[in-house]
């Protein structure tokens, strides 16, 4: 009988402390509950129908051209998220520079940022492209440096020839760059101050006051 309760106690003692323990599955399916209701909605049957025609289009269905041209005439913001070529020209170049996924990723991270860094959020159409070129140049052109860097036992024709491209992508870089502070500084109003009246005319880029 004493060995029989102990046992009893033993085994009551083990549910005791099993039910502290926390259950990974359980806590999963919980998880799993509770984001149920913040799931993705399901689409519509318009955009259903839309990604239908992309991807028919895609595949090269040339009956699609009429509704495509249709859907990218209401929806002109859509030919620059399918079609973005400095973004294509920029991942090829990240591409072309290395095998290495995380530093692909990191590239363009880093291409994104200093878009952002040189006309912000909410550039203008100009900006936005002259910011695209900026990049691509800097991208360009770093690339090519730690190309060099690496080069070993050139011939005194292929140095030369490795120069003057350096030198070309360095001048469009900053050719680049000068454009940009070129379309801002005429976007900037002209400032004229007239102490002797206490009187500031701000002139805008046309000459209209």
């Amino acid at each position: 009988m004493r060995a029989h309760r102990k046992t009893t106690q033993s085994s009551t003692g083990s549910t005791k402390k099993s039910r502290g323990v926390s259950n990974p599955s359980a806590s999963i399916a919980r998880s799993a509950a509770a984001g149920a209701a913040d799931a993705t909605p399901p689409l519509t049957d318009q955009q259903l129908e839309r990604a239908n025609l992309l991807r028919r289009a895609h595949d090269g269905d040339e009956s699609t051209i009429p509704e495509l041209r249709a859907l990218l005439a209401e929806a002109p913001s859509l030919a620059g998220k399918l079609c973005d070529l400095g973004a294509e020209a920029g991942e090829a170049w990240e591409r072309r520079a290395t095998s290495n996924l995380l530093i692909r990723e990191g590239l363009k991270a880093r291409a994104a940022q200093l878009k952002t860094e040189l006309v912000g959020s909410r550039p203008s159409p100009i900006e936005a492209l002259i910011a695209d070129r900026i990049v691509l140049c800097w991208l360009q052109l770093s690339l090519y440096e730690i190309h060099e860097a690496r080069a070993e036992d050139r011939t005194l024709t292929l140095a030369a020839f490795a120069m003057k491209r350096l030198e070309s992508l360095q001048r469009r870089y900053l050719r680049a760059i000068r454009t940009l502070a070129d379309v801002r500084r005429l976007r900037l109003p002209n400032v004229q101050v007239n102490v002797g009246a206490n009187q500031v005319n701000v002139v805008k880029s046309g000459g209209d006051e």
